[in-house]
């Protein structure tokens, strides 16, 4: 396990006991962060004539 799939569990982990919804809103943008980086570094490492989604 990588160090960024121990940072999503951890958000995740957050999350799931978070009471205040401005910090569970913080947690869930850190998230949704984190998803579009690994989004585009998956997107750049793939072959070009695989783009079809």
């Amino acid at each position: 396990m990588d160090k960024e799939d121990l940072r999503w569990m951890e958000l995740c982990r957050q999350m799931a006991h978070e009471q205040d919804p401005k910090k569970l809103n913080e947690l869930i943008a850190e998230l949704g962060l984190l998803l579009e980086q690994r989004e585009q570094r998956l997107k750049a490492k793939k072959p070009p004539d695989e783009t079809s989604d």
